[in-house]
């Protein structure tokens, strides 16, 4: 699965990307494989990913640690 397989809708892309350069480089292609997959069971047969489908399919597939570090920085991207 790649990012390009998804209609990425408001900012989402943005905060993909954030994610995925927030992680050290030696743990990206399994941060990207795992947050891709949640990506693809939240949006469904649309693969369109929105904000809120972006965020719900982080926070069940990071651990909760984690989240507080990268959540404040994506709050600042959302626009709706």
């Amino acid at each position: 699965m790649k990012p390009e397989e998804f209609t990425w809708q408001e900012n989402s892309k943005a905060m993909y990307d954030t994610v995925v350069k927030a992680v050290p480089a030696f743990v990206r292609p399994i941060i990207k494989s795992k947050l891709l997959k949640g990506l693809k069971g939240k949006s469904g047969v649309s693969m369109e990913i929105t904000e809120a489908v972006f965020m719900d399919a982080l926070k069940t597939s990071t651990p909760e640690s984690k989240l507080e570090k990268i959540i404040p920085e994506l709050e600042k991207l959302k626009t709706v």
